[in-house]
């Protein structure tokens, strides 16, 4: 891309951005929706070389999987881990699953192992998880994760899914600040969750099934 600017490789050339620092540019980017940069991409060709790079794109979310696939679905851990193997999201910091997507063991390690800047993991949209596939998440080696979200898994699996969620809150105790989970599975199972959030320091939100908690004085109260 021949950028004349400072800005270099960041913005098409020619454009007002071409004149702005890099940081400046990634900054004004940042804050653009998904969707839109997929469309900006299609302006020109200087447009399409400048948004094909990791910068700008911090959020994968299931609402702008169709902007993101060329207008396919995501259906299956397969394809999302094809879509996320592009070079632009190497940057991203949250991703947010369609709700088709069974996340197993080859999705964690992507995750992982591509996306040093990853911090929010919201697999609330994602039912039908299995044994192997909460065991696979136990086992990923996520340690700075700021939200985590888990989805109702399969009853069959129900005696993972504490054991699961207590193995990510330790690995990320310094970093998360929120946890949520969207089921049906109360009593034992969520007390599991809620013991394990105890011992998290920076933690400010939880929502576990129907029933909202916040961190006040050290106690857990439903919140009002």
């Amino acid at each position: 891309l021949e950028a004349a600017g400072p800005a270099g490789l960041m913005a098409p050339s020619g454009g007002p951005l071409s004149t702005l620092p890099h940081a400046v540019v990634v900054s004004i980017l940042s804050q653009v929706d998904t969707p839109e940069l997929v469309r900006l991409s299609a302006v020109n060709r200087a447009w399409r070389k400048m948004l094909a790079r990791p910068e700008p794109f911090r959020v994968f979310s299931f609402g702008y999987s169709r902007y993101l696939c060329g207008g396919r679905s995501v259906k299956s851990a397969t394809d999302l881990c094809i879509v996320l193997s592009q070079m632009r999201f190497r940057m991203l910091e949250e991703v947010r699953p369609p709700s088709k997507v069974v996340p197993g063991r080859e999705l964690f390690k992507l995750l992982h192992s591509r996306m040093p800047n990853l911090q929010w993991l919201d697999l609330s949209a994602c039912k039908g998880m299995t044994s192997h596939n909460l065991k696979a998440l136990g086992e990923a080696k996520f340690i700075q994760l700021r939200h985590v979200g888990i989805g109702e898994p399969k009853m069959s699996a129900a005696r993972d899914l504490g054991s699961a969620c207590v193995k990510v809150i330790t690995a990320n105790k310094d970093s998360l600040v929120s946890f949520m989970y969207t089921g049906s599975f109360m009593s034992a199972v969520t007390q599991e969750m809620l013991n394990a959030l105890v011992d998290v320091p920076n933690l400010k939100h939880v929502r576990i099934s129907d029933g909202t908690y916040d961190r006040s004085e050290g106690d857990w109260a439903p919140s009002r």
